[in-house]
């Protein structure tokens, strides 16, 4: 009896510390998440304000003409309408 006894405090404690670290693992990665979401505003901000626009107007030329390389096909718009290159 005294021998099932302790088996079960091991398996309890087992239990207990697999919660704990289970709990402190979902706290970790919650906090890194908050911390990269806060980390990637300002790029957010830039492809939004940069970058977007051209590649949308892209995308939908892309959808219009239907070329048969549409990679390419964006690739040489974003070159031909960079707005920053003069």
């Amino acid at each position: 009896a005294k021998q099932l006894l302790v088996s079960h405090d091991k398996s309890v404690v087992a239990e207990s510390m697999h919660s704990l670290t289970n709990k402190h693992l979902e706290e970790v990665n919650k906090q890194e998440q908050e911390l990269l979401e806060a980390q990637s505003i300002p790029l957010r901000n830039y492809l939004m304000r940069h970058v977007m626009p051209t590649l949308m107007q892209g995308l939908n030329e892309c959808c219009k003409i239907r070329p048969d390389d549409p990679v390419d096909f964006l690739a040489e718009y974003l070159f031909k309408n960079n707005p920053d290159v003069k």
